[in-house]
């Protein structure tokens, strides 16, 4: 055996090593690589499965706001159809029927004094600060008041009359 072949067999190994390693080098590349895009695939997924969970719970969060106000309409066509029943009862004494037509304006009437007496006694039973916070916030309350009853006791005999 010449040197010749001894150095050719040896060269075609380190060549046949060499190519494996390349190999083995490309094929972990090429696995870090479909690592990287599953790993972007899957944040991609999470941030998708993210956004259809906030659009559920802002889904829910409308349904509940629709049921509520549909509740809240309901309940008030049941107190205009009571106060309508109630109302038409042409056997009751003239007396009786003023007296409830009478309710509503003296109920805010009274309710009005009630505030008022409230709001000049503040100033006798708290400190000055908290009197004038408190009398701030009683006047918020009156305009809410005022509002609703406007709105509500007033607004349904227009509704009724549609």
């Amino acid at each position: 055996m010449d040197i010749g072949t001894v150095v050719d067999a040896a060269s075609g190994g380190i060549l046949g090593l060499v190519g494996a390693g390349v190999g083995v080098a490309a094929r972990h590349i090429q696995s870090k690589a479909e690592h990287r895009r599953r790993l972007t695939e899957q944040q991609h997924e999470l941030a998708l499965l993210d956004r259809q969970r906030a659009a559920a719970a802002e889904e829910t969060e409308q349904e509940l706001a629709l049921a509520a106000a549909a509740g809240s309409w309901e309940g008030l066509r049941a107190s205009l159809v009571h106060d309508t029943a109630s109302g038409s009862a042409a056997n009751l004494p003239v007396w009786v029927q003023s007296a409830r037509a009478l309710m509503r304006p003296a109920l805010t009437l009274v309710l009005l004094a009630a505030v008022i007496v409230v709001w000049r006694s503040l100033g006798d039973v708290l400190p000055p600060a908290e009197a004038a916070e408190s009398g701030a916030h009683l006047a918020r309350a009156v305009v809410s008041a005022a509002t609703t009853a406007v709105v509500w006791w007033f607004g349904d005999r227009s509704l009724g009359r549609g």
